[in-house]
């Protein structure tokens, strides 16, 4: 019996001298998932860093504590309760601002008192409650991957507690917002009718930055957030912007652009910018029962507002499908040919009705003259509603239209003089709106709250007829007489209390 006792005490002599020369070869691992265990288990990167993405490296081997040919050197074996630190970035291509690496630690020549375990956790942060490995006996080979979050400097902490061993670190990939190779970008491919990016803020009190943010710091005229389609047919948008909310200050895509104006180029500064890409295209194109596109630029020295939409070869800087309206009057403007400092600015037409017009020249023969009905004025203008303006030129003549028609304005004089001609018309398309200038109103001037103001940017004499209507008092707050008289209290009520909808497509759970 004791011969067997020496053979079997020998037995495992031997095997603790095997295993101390034992190879351990690199090999690649899975990633641990992102699971939570109240009592054990490895904690997941986002108890200790924000979430980040997993950027994977062909599996390295970072430090094996029997030699000193791994980047983080050897140093022998931990003793028990022996704590180390390592910065990890720089090696095995882990970059600066890594957050957390994917690790698969071994642990051999084990001591054994009466059992061991390692702890790893980020450098001067707390030393967890719970292990990443175990082992129950001396004289041992075992490994356990774990996800490591690292301090801000990149450095994680090792404790061997209870009993010491040798330690070895491989590394398959890290987690982190800053690529290590700038072409690897960040990439998702969705090949199904669902979304490929789908986020949800749950806090009801997020009042900005609550979905997806993108920030640039180049100087060079980078893009934060870019959204293409290359779709040949359907709706194929490359940037879309839809809320449920209906209360005030709600957008599917607000362009917001700093107010301080410094560079020689500022002017180009914009909220939202559109650029037309070929003819018949839209830089910007919108389309809502309230605002298609609300576009406004606030002139820090004169609260002025206004919009801008960047011209786009043969395209728009600004199309509304349906009608335009604003507040104040419409310009055009042209440079000044000889002062830099000023611009010619002209504003367009107004009246009570969609017109259209041609004017020209000519000459009356034998006391006629017949005046040709361009093609594109036929296709716009409706019959009806036409008037003829002759002006003769040189001497003074009686003149008299004869005959006016889509297709030909015959007109008589009592000289064979020159003239000069105006022939106007009404747009067929919208001939019903000729004439009635006074409508309904709906939300053009309505207060957009009960605690709403006096807007700045109306002209003096528009505050002074929206003072007058009721709409606001004297001091510029809103009337609330008028308000439960219109029932725009009711709109607001209803506006800030939505009744939950049915969405048509929820986001998959799994």
């Amino acid at each position: 019996m004791k011969k067997l006792s020496c053979f079997v005490f020998l037995a495992l002599l031997a095997s603790t001298v095997v295993l101390a020369q034992v190879d351990i070869p690199l090999h690649n691992w899975t990633v641990p998932p992102y699971t939570v265990s109240s009592s054990s288990g490895i904690h997941t990167m986002t108890d200790a860093t924000e979430p980040r993405a997993f950027i994977g490296l062909p599996p390295c081997r970072l430090l094996d504590t029997r030699n000193n040919i791994y980047p983080l050197g050897g140093g022998g074996p931990f003793a028990a309760n022996e704590v180390r630190s390592y910065t990890l970035p720089g090696s095995c291509g882990l970059p600066s601002g890594t957050d957390a690496v994917s690790l698969n630690i071994t642990v051999t020549n084990t001591q054994s008192n009466p059992f061991g375990f390692i702890k790893i956790w980020p450098q001067g942060g707390t030393e967890p409650n719970v292990s990443t490995l175990n082992w129950s006996t001396g004289g041992v080979t075992e490994s356990n991957a774990a996800i490591v979050p690292l301090s801000g400097g990149g450095g994680i902490t090792i404790r061997s507690g209870n009993a010491g061993s040798d330690v070895l670190l491989d590394v398959n990939g890290y987690f982190s917002d800053t690529l290590g190779t700038p072409g690897n970008v960040f990439r998702l491919t969705n090949n199904s009718g669902l979304y490929t990016i789908y986020t949800t803020n749950l806090s009801t009190g997020c009042g900005a930055h609550c979905g997806i943010v993108g920030t640039i710091e180049s100087t060079a005229g980078g893009w934060a957030v870019v959204g293409f389609s290359f779709g040949a047919t359907g709706a194929n948008i490359g940037v879309y912007g839809s809320t449920d909310s209906t209360s005030f200050n709600t957008y599917g895509v607000k362009g917001v652009t700093a107010t301080s104006l410094t560079t020689v180029d500022s002017w180009i500064t914009a909220g939202v910018r559109g650029d037309g890409g070929g003819a018949g295209g839209y830089g910007v194109m919108g389309l809502a029962g309230g605002f298609g596109v609300l576009g406004r630029y606030i002139n820090p020295s004169t609260g002025v507002a206004g919009n801008y939409g960047n011209l786009g070869t043969a395209s728009y800087g600004v199309f509304a499908s349906g009608g335009y309206g604003g507040t104040g009057p419409k310009y055009f403007v042209e440079p000044h040919p000889t002062d830099a400092s000023k611009v010619i600015k002209y504003i367009a037409l107004e009246g009570n009705e969609p017109g259209t017009y041609f004017r020209g020249k000519g000459r009356f023969q034998n006391g006629l003259a017949r005046i040709h009905v361009p093609e594109d004025f036929r296709m716009v203008t409706d019959e009806e509603g036409l008037s003829v303006q002759i002006t003769p030129i040189g001497s003074m003549a009686s003149v008299a239209v004869l005959r006016a028609d889509l297709n030909e304005i015959l007109v008589q004089a009592s000289r064979n003089v020159e003239f000069y001609y105006t022939v106007n018309g009404i747009r067929r398309t919208f001939k019903e709106l000729a004439g009635n200038p006074i409508a309904p109103a709906a939300e053009e001037y309505r207060p957009l709250s009960a605690d709403a103001t006096l807007p700045d940017h109306l002209a003096p004499l528009q505050k002074q007829w929206l003072i007058q209507n009721g709409t606001y008092t004297a001091e510029g707050k809103v009337n609330m007489e008028t308000a439960q008289r219109m029932g725009w209290d009711r709109i607001w009520y209803e506006r800030d209390h939505p009744e939950p909808a049915l969405r048509t497509q929820s986001p998959r759970k799994d």
